[in-house]
């Protein structure tokens, strides 16, 4: 618990400072990582062994490696991670720390690393406090600390993802050298956790896709296309090899079975449906609230996350849960005001193009989970919330400047 209220503490005393510019920006970066350092061990330091489900399950697995050997055949898609696999029972060996201690300990400090990598790349379009607070925000959500802590392959996933991004989006190299570190960060990621490295995947697709469609996106178009689009290809031909074999396949067949089998004309239909009966009913209180959240929630209803991250539930909740409820869907809003914003004034920003069509890209993906059952099934909505706050946590800042400029003609963050 101490752990906790130093990261509660950290979070508040460094939001302070960098108001009233009392600590200089060249701290701002170490702020962040002790922040979400100590935030994670809130929750990963509690008792004497794991924290959650699937992280007691990764830590059966890295046992049975660090006794065993890793058997590549074992049928669990714990078991299907290079970091469960390989990584930690190879640690605990060089290290003689328990592998218990080192998804506590060690995989939280690789993570506390993904926020600060995020500022750098915040900080070259938006400026330094804005960067700051963006990454605050991404570490202030909840399931920064109290979901993705308690995924072990999730924390080196992430940070792998965030470096990915970073070399895209910031790195000032040869071309050749971005493509051989983005390869080799993209195939790491896809081993280590294959839905984050999936979803990474979909995101640099996405953005590939857009610079080729729209006009807007299209600066330095064509040696960025090549580049991303070889990526992806060598990529998915590494995903292919690897988990086909395995886990007996396990993850392979799930995969291809969501992608090949599910019934999207029923997700069209679902849509059709849920628009109909939005815009149909015109009764006003709890009889239009009834209808329409009776409807999406059918669509959702395997996928009780799904839900929760609308924040359907809000009538059926508690004082306390109304209340986070109505904060959550505030925060939802304020991103999507941000980023028009953001577009609206985006000669005011440093914006990289590929930036703005992964924001874009970030939007679809969270209509995904919406109307397309099988795709929260991959991922649940809130961890995608999350990943896409690597996208979109500055315009919730930027919305605050947004209201500034409307309500007191003046940015309200410098």
């Amino acid at each position: 618990m101490i752990f906790a209220w130093i990261g509660i503490i950290l979070v508040v005393l460094s939001l302070i400072l960098s108001t009233f510019h009392i600590v200089s920006p060249k701290w701002f970066h170490w702020l962040i990582y002790f922040s979400g350092l100590f935030t994670i061990y809130g929750t990963t330091m509690v008792g004497m062994s794991v924290v959650g489900s699937d992280i007691s399950r990764e830590l059966l697995m890295s046992n049975l490696a660090l006794q065993n050997g890793w058997g590549l055949s074992l049928y669990d898609p714990s078991n299907t991670s290079v970091v469960v696999g390989w990584v930690i029972p190879i640690l605990s060996k060089l290290t003689t720390i328990e592998p218990v201690w080192i998804y506590k300990v060690f995989l939280p400090i690789i993570f506390a690393f993904t926020p600060m990598i995020l500022y750098f790349i915040f900080r070259k379009q938006f400026g330094e406090l804005k960067a700051f607070y963006a990454s605050m925000f991404f570490i202030i959500v909840p399931v920064f600390a109290l979901e993705i802590a308690s995924i072990g392959k999730s924390m080196v996933a992430e940070t792998l993802m965030a470096l990915t991004l970073w070399v895209m989006f910031n790195a000032e190299w040869k071309q050749i050298w971005k493509f051989i570190v983005m390869l080799v960060l993209v195939v790491l990621t896809l081993w280590v956790h294959y839905t984050i490295g999936l979803l990474l995947f979909i995101y640099l697709g996405g953005i590939v896709a857009l610079q080729i469609v729209v006009p807007y996106f299209q600066k330095d178009k064509w040696g960025n296309v090549r580049m991303v689009v070889s990526i992806l290809v060598i990529s998915s031909v590494a995903f292919f090899a690897y988990y086909v074999n395995v886990a007996q396949g396990l993850i392979w067949n799930s995969v291809s079975g969501i992608a090949l089998h599910h019934d999207y004309s029923q997700s069209m239909a679902i849509i059709q449906d849920s628009v109909s009966q939005a815009t149909s009913n015109t009764v006003v209180g709890n009889v239009t609230y009834g209808a329409v959240s009776h409807r999406l929630d059918s669509t959702v209803q395997a996928y009780s996350l799904v839900s929760s991250a609308l924040g359907l539930d809000i009538f059926k909740l508690g004082w306390s849960g109304m209340c986070f409820r109505i904060v959550q869907l505030l925060t939802q809003v304020l991103i999507v005001v941000g980023f028009a914003w953001m577009l609206w004034k985006r000669k005011l920003y440093n914006l990289k193009a590929e930036y703005v069509a992964g924001c874009f890209v970030a939007f679809g993906l969270l209509g995904l989970c919406v109307f397309v059952p099988a795709f929260a099934s991959l991922i649940n909505a809130t961890r995608q919330f999350h990943i896409s706050l690597m996208f979109l946590a500055p315009c919730f800042v930027l919305a605050f400047d947004a209201i500034g400029e409307i309500w007191k003609r003046k940015p309200i963050t410098p």
